[in-house]
């Protein structure tokens, strides 16, 4: 499939949208073990996929036509179905089917109404003491800073708003933040289940320093039930291809590549600058001499 920046496909070479969108469904494999679950606008399939490898059963759910032909004769497994439809009339009949609904980066793209109409299809689908996972942009971080428009939005929520509007339909609403940072990692190779520490540094006029800020939301993920929820293990996603370091290095080698070209250039027109003086010089000579 051709990237268009509506959704996501794993092979388009930028790793922030790829780290942003592999960790939160990474992320949920905790919470689908041996569970019947549906991925509502599960794009071309891949993190259906992902999730069939630990859950019982996966239905994927997109409006595109062409990504669920797309994950149909790409991800083929038992336990994986794709369907076509979308987020505010669900394709699936019947009540209280899936143990776990997750849907990423989704809510934002409908408007106000479809939004009321998906959490009721939610709600309808989704068991008693079922989990539904769901992330999206936090508007003030991600649009209204840095005075950014998403031409595929329609309707971003404000983290408070957010919570207020998933809180109308479940009695418990756990919320998490994710975003990019760099990080230096220091991790016990022969533990199997760390626990991880966080320590917080920014650069100052003096140079780097320990910090006590606080992080920016720029996506807000929502854990929401009707039963208790467990205060949700912060997560980090280790990219072993260092890919993005990778690429800036490329970028900086090229930039100085172009310089050094941009240097020849003016060292180039420097000397022609210089013929040409000197040829001036040699007219004038002439038609001094002529003139006497």
């Amino acid at each position: 499939m051709e990237f268009t920046g509506e959704r996501y496909i794993p092979s388009v070479d930028s790793p922030e949208i790829s780290y942003e969108h592999w960790h939160r469904y990474l992320y949920a494999t905790q919470f689908v073990k041996g569970k019947v679950v549906l991925d509502i606008a599960c794009g071309e399939g891949y993190g259906s996929y992902l999730l069939s490898e630990y859950a019982k059963k996966v239905v994927g759910v997109d409006i595109s036509k062409e990504a669920i032909k797309y994950a149909t004769d790409t991800y083929v497994k038992d336990n994986l179905e794709f369907k076509s439809g979308s987020a505010d009339s669900i394709p699936q009949n019947g009540r209280e089917l899936f143990d776990v609904i997750v849907s990423f980066e989704t809510i934002e793209h409908i408007n106000e109404k479809e939004q009321k109409s998906f959490l009721q299809e939610v709600k309808r689908l989704l068991k008693p003491n079922g989990l539904f996972i769901i992330s999206t942009p936090n508007k003030l971080v991600y649009s209204d800073i840095p005075n950014y428009k998403n031409e595929f939005h329609v309707k971003e929520f404000y983290i408070n708003d957010f919570k207020k509007f998933l809180g109308s339909h479940f009695k418990n609403v756990k919320l998490l933040g994710q975003r990019i940072y760099p990080v230096s990692y220091i991790w016990n190779p022969y533990s199997r289940n760390p626990k991880l520490a966080e320590y917080r540094i920014e650069y100052l006029e003096e140079g780097f320093r320990p910090s006590k800020s606080s992080k920016s939301i720029l996506y807000t993920i929502a854990i929401c039930s009707n039963i208790t929820i467990e205060n949700p293990d912060a997560s980090v996603l280790v990219d072993l291809s260092e890919k993005i370091l990778r690429i800036k290095d490329q970028r900086i080698g090229e930039l100085t590549n172009t310089l050094r070209d941009k240097d020849a250039q003016i060292v180039s027109l420097d000397a022609s600058v210089k013929e040409k003086e000197v040829r001036i010089g040699e007219l004038e000579n002439t038609l001094k001499s002529k003139e006497t």
